[in-house]
């Protein structure tokens, strides 16, 4: 026997906000998935500068949970 655990995903209907934001360093616009609302981002390219909003978008669909 091995020591592999297997672990169970499953899709959920659940609200995800869908945010775009833009680095004004390296000119990058960085697209953010989460479950709740972010106040502020750092760009993942620059590491570590502050990103500007841009907008909040709603896209309906299934969202993948991991039990």
């Amino acid at each position: 026997m091995s020591g592999l655990t297997v672990s169970t995903v499953y899709t959920t209907s659940c609200p995800v906000d869908h945010t775009l934001w833009h680095c004004a360093l390296c000119n990058a616009f960085i697209s953010i998935q989460s479950s709740h609302a972010l106040e502020e981002a750092f760009c993942p390219a620059c590491v570590g500068a502050p990103l500007e909003f841009c907008g909040t978008l709603r896209i309906p669909g299934p969202c993948v949970a991991d039990a």
